[in-house]
């Protein structure tokens, strides 16, 4: 089933602690970019990250924005862009995260 099908409480890494999420998918992108290969349980998390964030991201990261901020700095541009939006038109099409 694809994320965007399912409900919030359903998605894996909401029930994480929001540093794990913003840690285990940095470590995952940066083994992605090192050419190592990366498993499917770890696409699954990728993916459902990159297409829900999108939707909870912005409350996730202005709860708590400082602490991941020191983090990863990734999600960084998703608040900017979030502030950013300001038509409804945009807000529909699907943003590219990184």
């Amino acid at each position: 089933m694809w994320p965007w099908n399912k409900k919030q409480e359903e998605l894996d890494f909401l029930k994480m602690d929001k540093n794990e999420v913003v840690r285990k998918f940095n470590e995952i992108k940066s083994k992605e970019k090192s050419g190592k290969k990366i498993t499917r349980p770890e696409k699954k998390f990728i993916r459902e990250v990159e297409d829900s964030f999108y939707k909870v991201g912005a409350t996730l990261i202005k709860e708590n924005y400082k602490q991941i901020n020191k983090k990863g700095k990734r999600f960084k541009g998703l608040l900017k862009r979030e502030i950013d939006i300001k038509s409804e038109k945009e807000k529909k099409r699907r943003v590219r995260l990184w």
